[in-house]
């Protein structure tokens, strides 16, 4: 298993989403991080299961995050890889100015 931190700020509000059937509920929201050495930012999507919109609506864009979990890469079955962190915990950053 490859575990994964990233430090970076919401892009935009974090969204909820349901699963088994409408019982559970995740949130998902994206990262822009900083590479070291370089000017462009990447752009990390994340997920975390059991959350809900309580979590989501302190997720705003802009807010920086610190997210701990496992990295998750699917491929789409044409060649085309997707790389994702389904976070286990995160912490709150510096606050958006």
């Amino acid at each position: 298993m490859l575990k994964a931190t990233a430090t970076g700020r919401l892009v935009k509000d974090a969204s909820v989403f349901t699963y088994d059937g409408g019982s559970k509920s995740g949130i998902n929201f994206t990262l822009a991080c900083n590479l070291r050495g370089k000017e462009e930012p990447v752009f990390i999507n994340c997920t975390q299961f059991g959350r809900d919109e309580n979590t989501a609506m302190y997720l705003t864009m802009g807010n920086q995050i610190i997210v701990h979990g496992d990295l998750d890469i699917t491929n789409d079955g044409n060649g085309n890889y997707y790389t994702k962190i389904i976070v286990q915990e995160f912490e709150f950053g510096a606050k958006k100015m």
